[in-house]
């Protein structure tokens, strides 16, 4: 560090250079905050810092959360107190974490991992945390199933996390089911099978007419899709595909409806001209209530659709597929839904 004929100024004070250990005590005694950092270099960076006691460095937190390790000796002062948005989205997420807002907050931290891709260790050792927390808390309420899912979304966060992989091996024997999933387990494909949906009073019928098998376990169905009413001549028809890679609509175009493996964390993208798609996992096991009639076994899809180039905000879809049954509501973020209001197989 300077001499303390250096000095800089915070919240318009002027306060002397204080040493490494100081600093170490100022930036890890009290709330997570943002300062600016000037380097030796002459660099000024906005950043958290953290000390490394095992490096004996300071890790500097970016605001995209990526890391940035620096000697001590190239710290010279913190210039300002700063804001970084993703401590306090961290902060926040911690805080409804500790209020046990656990199902809310569960999809908040997967869309904290999407919103900041390039998040170094330290954060996503805090996202791993916060899961592991909610995992401890729906297995003291029995329910197996939902905390394997929250154990290995923080595997999935943070890769080699020894206290979320112990706790999987765990609960393998209980929640093992999970690995046994697939696309077909969420999508029912039988001749006469016949769902019905509504949207703002609308009824749409999707119907399979016929289904055939082909080879190495390839399974084809042709469906038929439109108003319930008004009959054939108004509905149009298409192809479903099961393999082993998933889930697929072919019409005028190939487009994957569910991907391989079924467990959270699992995503891909499919690119149109001016925009690009991504499908995400992002919830096994859900409860989903409609009307008098309760499906306790939902996949949660996140469709994410952003038009490219252009600088608008992207578009947010949910779906949910029920074991055995398959689609069974969408939500859109500018909040209308459609959901079934009637499954069955015709003989």
């Amino acid at each position: 560090m300077e001499r303390d004929g250096d000095r800089a100024g915070r919240r318009g004070l002027r306060l002397p250079i204080i040493s490494s250990l100081a600093l170490m005590l100022l930036i890890t005694g009290g709330r997570a905050r943002a300062d600016k950092v000037l380097l030796r270099s002459g660099e000024e960076v906005v950043a958290h810092l953290e000390w490394s006691d095992a490096e004996e460095t300071y890790c500097l937190i970016l605001e995209d959360g990526s890391e940035r390790r620096v000697a001590v000796e190239d710290v010279v002062t913190i210039l300002e107190e700063s804001s970084l948005p993703l401590l306090d989205s961290l902060e926040n997420l911690e805080r409804r974490v500790s209020q046990g807002q656990d199902d809310e907050v569960f999809d908040k931290i997967t869309d904290f991992r999407t919103q900041y891709p390039k998040s170094g260790e330290r954060v996503r050792g805090r996202l791993a945390a916060m899961l592991r927390a909610l995992g401890a808390r729906r297995l003291e309420g029995g329910n197996t199933d939902k905390a394997w899912e929250a154990y290995y979304a923080a595997l999935q966060i943070l890769p080699g996390d020894k206290k979320a992989l112990l706790k999987i091996e765990e609960l393998r024997p209980q929640a093992g089911r999970a690995h046994n999933l697939t696309a077909r387990s969420y999508f029912p494909i039988q001749e006469g099978a016949r769902w019905v949906y509504q949207l703002d009073g609308v009824d749409r019928l999707v119907r399979i007419i016929s289904v055939k098998a082909e080879l190495k376990g390839v399974i084809e169905a042709v469906v038929e899709e439109g108003p319930e009413m008004p009959g054939p001549a108004n509905r149009k028809k298409y192809r479903i595909v099961l393999d082993s890679d998933g889930l697929w609509r072919i019409d005028s175009r190939r487009k994957r409806l569910l991907g391989e493996p079924i467990q959270v964390g699992t995503r891909w993208t499919e690119q149109e001209p001016l925009v690009l798609r991504t499908w995400e996992y992002v919830a096994i096991g859900e409860r989903v209530k409609l009307g008098d009639k309760t499906y306790s076994d939902c996949l949660k899809v996140k469709i994410t659709t952003t038009a490219v180039p252009l600088p608008v905000d992207p578009v947010i879809v949910y779906r949910y597929y029920a074991r055995g049954v398959g689609l069974i509501k969408t939500e859109w973020d500018l909040g209308t839904m459609e959901e079934l209001i009637d499954y069955r197989i015709e003989k």
